[in-house]
């Protein structure tokens, strides 16, 4: 069983770095494929459980994340909540109602709903560009804290 698979191609340092976290493998080499074919990614990373994607997540070097809302081993707003580092995030869901409540989450620029049409999928990468991802960590950070602080009140 594959855990990952790593999706290359040599672009400009300005390019993102992209992480699909989907237990479905059509789904995880459709956005692979739609990365690639953006030109706005230099590399994709897919993994096909939320730990697995954690983990990748903890080592750095990821600028946006599109997330399965049903993931085998937990769901995508507890991925949304352990993430190790303030990244944006694109949903990916078959669920609309989750896709609207997914927008509580500072976390989250956009949301993609299966079946996934790559003009759509463009226009949720184009929101996000390497100086936007960084300036969405600078900015969120805050507000992460202000929601630890709360669960802890």
């Amino acid at each position: 069983m594959k855990l990952f698979e790593v999706g290359l191609t040599l672009r400009s340092e300005m390019a993102l770095r992209c992480l699909v976290v989907d237990d479905d493998p059509l789904v995880g080499d459709l956005l692979r494929h739609f990365c690639d074919k953006s030109g706005q990614v230099s590399f994709c990373i897919v993994a096909s459980t939320a730990l697995d994607g954690l983990n990748i997540l903890a080592g750095g070097g990821i600028d946006l994340v599109f997330l399965d809302y049903h993931l085998p081993d937990m769901k995508g707003q507890e991925f949304l909540e352990r993430m190790p580092h303030a990244l944006p995030v694109v949903m990916v869901t078959s669920e609309a109602d989750f896709a609207a409540k997914s927008y509580d989450y500072d976390l989250v620029v956009d949301f993609l709903v299966k079946p996934l049409q790559y003009d759509r999928f463009a226009r949720a990468v184009g929101r996000v560009s390497p100086v936007t991802a960084a300036a969405h960590r600078r900015a969120i950070i805050p507000a992460l804290f202000r929601r630890a602080a709360s669960f802890s009140a």
